[in-house]
């Protein structure tokens, strides 16, 4: 098992203010991400004045929140958009501080353990200005009354809130997100819909609104901290990251989220239909009403669906619905009978067979061996 020492993750590893810290910061990164370093640091290749011949004109102090099973990638690439605004412009300090929940080491999915600090108290008098939640594909998304205390303390003196990947469900059980779109990983989506239907899931890959944000994965967790960079910073600063970090990335209006199952080559009454399935998966609509809501004949939408899916729309619709209550069973303690009727399942012995042919394993030998696992 690989772990980062203590020279890596402890404040001192990410105080930028120091020209020599700055350029082993950078290779640590490149060496977490396997990125070759056999050409000079990229320190050497920006101009960055020694501190003592600088005055600091832009202070920011980051709290990243590191949950079990963290995105490393999410985590390293957010922090090397704070690291690389240092570089544009050697009057801004940024100090960035990882902590776990309970102080001890947190092992990414990755299979890096991370040693971290404990959780300080956020008041107003405290340095920290952002309180980021990193969550990951395997984070287990339970309600925590010392991240509910962190998140709360952190609103209360006007800090700025993020989540990245599904650290965002945090922010939505306090009740952040209620009536606002929030942008969380595909594969959380359906616990966060689940528990609180007054956040608005969005098909932006991140999602910035006054000092609160989230995202999706680890290339808009960079985008989305190069943005907030040039909100605190300035256009400049931001302009000169992206030269740096975004250089391959495609320009847009606006990265969004990657549809699933190639969606996009699908006629477009076929796509709608896709959707008012998902969207309707407590309350299963009949296969006559989603026809007549897409404009086609039933039979003429099962031809769709047989020609472009290879599958009958009833069987594409049950698969939804059964993805949906695995997601739940291994993200939620959500009491298995209560999974069946927020997937549209009336009956729990049906739910049990439909999910055994499905998966090969019952719902109750699913969480179990979930449980086993953690």
């Amino acid at each position: 098992m690989m772990r980062i020492s203590q020279a890596i993750t402890s404040p001192v590893a990410h105080d930028l203010m120091n020209h020599d810290t700055l350029n082993q910061s950078l290779l640590n990164h490149a060496a977490l991400n396997n990125i070759s370093v056999g050409h000079k640091p990229l320190a050497e290749k920006v101009a960055v004045l020694p501190p003592s011949a600088t005055a600091i004109r832009h202070r920011l102090s980051v709290m990243f929140v590191l949950l079990k099973n963290f995105s490393m990638a999410s985590f390293t690439s957010a922090v090397d958009a704070l690291v690389t605004a240092r570089l544009v412009d050697s009057t801004i300090e940024i100090k960035t501080h990882t902590c776990s929940i309970d102080g001890e080491r947190v092992m990414s999915d990755i299979g890096i353990e991370v040693v971290v600090e404990a959780l300080p108290r956020i008041t107003a008098e405290s340095q920290f200005d952002m309180l980021v939640i990193c969550g990951g594909y395997r984070t287990p998304l339970i309600p925590d009354g010392r991240i509910h205390a962190l998140i709360q303390s952190a609103v209360q003196h006007n800090k700025w809130v993020g989540g990245l990947w599904n650290g965002s469900y945090y922010m939505a059980q306090e009740g952040l997100l209620r009536g606002s779109e929030v942008s969380i990983h595909p594969d959380s989506l359906a616990l966060l819909s689940e528990s609180f239907p007054a956040a608005h899931p969005s098909d932006r890959a991140y999602v910035i609104s006054d000092r609160l944000f989230s995202c999706a994965g680890p290339g808009s967790a960079m985008q989305v901290m190069i943005e907030i960079c040039g909100q605190i910073f300035g256009h400049s600063i931001q302009r000169g990251i992206q030269v740096i970090l975004a250089c391959d990335m495609p320009a847009s209006e606006g990265p969004s989220l990657v549809r699933r199952d190639g969606e996009t080559q699908l006629p477009y009454s076929l796509r709608l239909a896709i959707e008012l399935m998902r969207s309707n998966i407590e309350e299963p609509l009949l296969l006559e009403e989603i026809a007549r809501y897409v404009n086609l004949s039933r039979r003429q939408m099962e031809r769709q669906f047989s020609r472009y899916l290879d599958m009958t729309p009833s069987r594409y619709y049950i698969d939804i619905r059964l993805q949906q209550a695995r997601r739940l069973l291994l993200q939620s303690h959500l009491p298995v009978i209560q999974v069946a009727v927020a997937c549209g399942f009336i009956s729990p012995a049906h739910f049990s067979r439909a999910f055994r042919a499905t998966f090969g394993v019952s719902p109750n030998k699913l969480r179990f061996q979930q449980n086993n696992d953690e």
